[in-house]
C-alpha cells in the first residue's frame, strides 16, 4: 500500500477554508507550509509543515463550509437592531413532520439566552425582502454560488450580517442524514443550526475545540462554551449577567 497522501486535496482544503493568502492549489506552492502548520495548530496536532495522514484524516471530518480566516469576533458585522426575523424556506425528509422548526427555534434560544436578542419565526409564503434570515436545504449547486459537496465534508454555511441579499441566511446540505436528537450515525442538527447562527449574528470560527463556534463537528454540542460566550458580547456589548451556580449546571445540558 502507497505511503502518499492526497497532498492535492489538502492544498485544496487550505485554500478553500482561508489558509492560502494566494490562489493556486499547488502543493510546492511557498505559502502552503504556513498553511499545513496553522491548521494542524487549529487540528490540535503536533505543529509541522508536513502534509500527513493525520492530517489528512482530520481534513475529511464534516465541517462547516464558512472560512477560517475570519476573524472570531470581528467579522466587521452585526445586526443593529435587537429584534429579527426567520423563515423556513423548506426542510429536510430526514426529519418527520415540522421537527425542523423546533430544532432552528431551539438554535435561536441558544443564542438569544446569552444576549439580548429576540426572534420570531415568520410563515415561508412571507417574501424574502421582509425576513432578516432565511433558513433552506439544498444541494450542490444551489444558486449562491458556494455549493454543496455531497454527504460528509461541508454540512452547512452562513452568511454575516449586512444589507446585501444573502446577509444572515443559512443553508444545510440535504445529501446529510440529519436527526432532531443524537442518533448514531446522522448529523445533530440542533447542534449544526447554532454554529451557523453563530456567522448569522457576526461571528467567525473559534480555535478552541471545547467551542460552538470550532469549525469541525465533532458530534452534539448544543450549548455554549465561553469562548462563544466572550465572543458574541464583544460584538453586542452584552454585559456578564450574574448567575446562580445552578443555572450554568442547567445550561450545560441544554435545559
Amino acid at each position: 500500500m502507497s505511503d502518499r497522501f492526497p497532498e492535492s486535496v489538502v492544498a485544496g482544503y487550505l485554500h478553500r477554508f482561508g489558509y492560502l493568502t494566494c490562489h493556486c492549489e499547488n502543493t510546492l506552492c511557498e505559502h502552503v507550509p504556513d498553511g499545513v502548520d496553522k491548521l494542524k495548530r487549529l487540528f490540535g496536532l503536533e505543529s509541522g509543515t508536513r502534509i500527513d495522514r493525520e492530517l489528512s484524516a482530520w481534513t475529511n471530518m464534516p465541517r462547516c463550509g464558512c472560512s477560517d480566516a475570519v476573524d472570531y469576533t470581528l467579522s466587521g458585522r452585526k445586526w443593529s437592531r435587537s429584534s429579527l426575523t426567520y423563515k423556513l424556506v423548506n426542510g429536510t425528509s430526514d426529519i418527520v413532520g415540522d421537527r425542523e422548526a423546533e430544532a432552528i427555534r431551539a438554535a435561536f434560544k441558544i443564542w438569544s439566552n446569552t444576549i439580548n436578542l429576540k426572534v420570531f419565526q415568520v410563515p415561508a409564503g412571507v417574501s424574502g425582502g421582509s425576513v432578516d434570515i432565511e433558513v433552506l436545504w439544498a444541494t450542490n449547486d444551489h444558486g449562491d454560488g458556494n455549493s454543496f459537496d455531497g454527504s460528509g465534508g461541508v454540512l452547512a454555511h452562513a452568511y454575516y450580517p449586512g444589507t446585501y441579499p444573502l446577509a444572515g441566511d443559512m443553508h444545510f446540505d440535504d445529501a446529510e442524514a440529519w436527526a432532531f436528537d443524537t442518533t448514531p450515525g446522522s448529523i445533530d442538527l440542533i447542534t449544526v443550526a447554532a454554529h451557523e447562527i453563530g456567522h448569522s449574528l457576526g461571528l467567525g470560527h473559534s480555535q478552541e475545540k471545547s467551542a460552538l463556534m470550532y469549525p469541525v463537528y465533532l458530534g452534539p454540542h448544543p450549548y455554549l462554551a465561553g469562548d462563544d460566550i466572550r465572543g458574541i458580547r464583544a460584538i453586542y456589548d452584552a454585559p456578564e449577567p450574574r448567575r446562580p451556580w445552578w443555572w450554568f449546571i442547567l445550561r450545560r445540558f441544554g435545559l
